[in-house]
């Protein structure tokens, strides 16, 4: 089957609580060539908070899958209130 290369868990901290668009690097090889490699959601997309699971798979000319996933949590950071006294 593929070797199938995918990230440690990745976790960002959102100040703003928004959603960010997240990039990442995974890869796959296979000797007898890959006849397909895809990862869902793919880098480049828009993350919520929240946890997302990423899932790369990889199918080879003989039709062999293989796969691997990462989860990329991002979390919102609360701010701190400040407060001013007179």
């Amino acid at each position: 089957p593929p070797q199938v290369n995918c990230p440690n868990d990745i976790t960002q901290l959102s100040a703003n609580g928004t959603d960010a668009v997240i990039t990442y690097v995974a890869s796959a090889s296979d000797p007898c060539g890959l006849r397909t490699f895809d990862c869902q959601p793919p880098s480049g997309s828009t993350f919520p908070v929240g946890t997302t699971t990423v899932i790369c798979t990889a199918v080879n000319a003989a039709d062999l899958t293989n796969q691997c996933s990462f989860l990329y949590p991002k979390v919102h950071k609360r701010q701190r209130k400040s407060f001013c006294y007179l």
